[in-house]
């Protein structure tokens, strides 16, 4: 780790949802995969604002993204404003600072059965609830943003025999979710991300909630028969490896689909309907969709 953290910061005012789907897209495709919407300008301007959990996806107006490398973020630059002209700039900050700060914005939370806190809280675990101890370093899933918890909300759903069969947990971050299935009693996991941050923070998290039997891989779909898939990545990257999902799901298995925009159910769900998979359960939250599908 270095002395010195970067952030992009990308002005969203004035683009409407389209426009945001393109530079999210535009920003994936181009290998800067993590990143962070946030609403600093709402924040100021409402002194009694301490949650996110009301606004939806239109009312931030910051993306950010994140590196220890300058010239990586440049390049971020660069494709941000090659997308309808995104205004941007590259600030510097003391890599302690950043910690710090990110600590303070992390708080501990309910996601269905799940009570979700980072290492340096020190509350106790409410009783009946799965504990699950996140540090995600550079990589994304904390369970603070909608698209995670939205899956945590759909996991706690599930029955014990949707776990018995091997488990694939596509982009998986910071692994959160394999722990999340490990704690239920999922056996075999196979957790996937591109990213060499997500890989370490993986380990690392498995090793903090005493999680074995979680295989880690950089492939999207690895080869292999799963009854249960888990894929919180950006809707053209699910629709892109929709059909290997599909192809990897056992009958009768189960996915869970996060990254959706609400605004786009109506063409995901033709889409997956048209691989064979029925929408079992949905859940929104801040203008984002978690689907549960079984395959028919």
């Amino acid at each position: 780790m270095t002395d010195t953290t970067y952030e992009l910061k990308v002005d969203l005012h004035g683009h409407d949802s389209n426009m945001r789907e393109s530079l999210r897209v535009a920003l994936r495709n181009s290998g800067f995969l993590q990143f962070v919407e946030s609403c600093p300008d709402y924040k100021e301007h409402n002194p009694s604002y301490a949650t996110e959990s009301e606004l939806v996806p239109q009312d931030m107006s910051r993306l950010s993204v994140y590196s220890f490398s300058k010239d990586e973020l440049e390049g971020a630059k660069a494709v941000a404003e090659s997308v309808a002209g995104f205004s941007c700039e590259i600030s510097q900050m003391d890599t302690t600072v950043w910690q710090e700060g990110w600590k303070e914005s992390f708080q501990p939370l309910f996601a269905g059965r799940f009570y979700v806190q980072a290492p340096w809280h020190k509350a106790e675990v409410p009783d009946r609830s799965v504990s699950i101890c996140i540090d995600p370093g550079m990589a994304f899933g904390t369970g603070q943003h909608a698209t995670t918890h939205v899956c945590l909300q759909l996991l706690s759903e599930l029955a014990a025999a949707d776990l018995e069969k091997p488990i694939l947990d596509c982009g998986s971050g910071s692994g959160i979710l394999s722990v999340a299935v490990r704690k239920l009693g999922g056996q075999k996991i196979v957790a996937t991300d591109i990213e060499a941050d997500a890989m370490l923070a993986i380990a690392e998290n498995c090793k903090r909630n005493n999680v074995e039997g979680v295989e880690l891989s950089r492939e999207s779909v690895p080869k292999g028969s799963y009854g249960l898939i888990m894929a919180n990545i950006l809707t053209p990257v699910l629709l892109e490896l929709l059909p290997q999902f599909v192809e990897a799901l056992e009958p009768g298995g189960k996915i869970l689909f996060s990254g959706v925009l609400y605004e786009q159910k109506d063409d995901f769900a033709k889409e997956t309907k048209k691989h064979g998979l029925s929408i079992l359960n949905a859940v929104t939250r801040e203008g984002w969709l978690g689907l549960l599908m079984e395959k028919v």
